[in-house]
């Protein structure tokens, strides 16, 4: 299976969610209003394009902006 622009663009806006939220709790919630899709829609569509759930790549954001202070 190989992602697509149908998989990108709600990930996209949700990774521009957690680029702007990351220092504040957030909520899958939250999350899938801002990318415009179901829980289990950008669920399917991270593992699809980045191979990890969201929850991953927020964590791994949140090192890499604690190692550039």
């Amino acid at each position: 299976f190989k992602a697509g622009v149908r998989e990108w663009a709600p990930v996209a806006r949700a990774m521009k969610y957690i680029e702007e939220h990351y220092r504040t709790d957030i909520y899958a919630a939250a999350l899938c209003q801002a990318a415009g899709v179901s829980e289990s829609s950008l669920r399917r569509a991270f593992r699809a394009t980045l191979k990890c759930p969201w929850v991953h790549y927020l964590q791994s954001y949140r090192v890499h902006r604690a190692t550039l202070l």
